[in-house]
């Protein structure tokens, strides 16, 4: 797929990545919303941004 930022075709997440990602995000998604309103956290501070991020990084170079 092409990047309008990099000027450059970049690599897509296969199924499985995906559907990796999607585990992550759905089990993060179901516990960080009530936790962050409770505690008034940051969304760098959730579960679901800390652990998806390394997980895409890797995967995208």
């Amino acid at each position: 797929m092409w990047c309008w930022r990099c000027k450059s075709d970049m690599p897509m997440l296969d199924e499985e990545e995906c559907a990796q990602i999607d585990r992550l995000f759905g089990d993060a998604m179901k516990n960080d919303g009530v936790f962050r309103e409770e505690y008034g956290l940051p969304m760098s501070q959730l579960s679901m941004v800390r652990d998806s991020v390394p997980l895409l990084r890797n995967m995208n170079g």
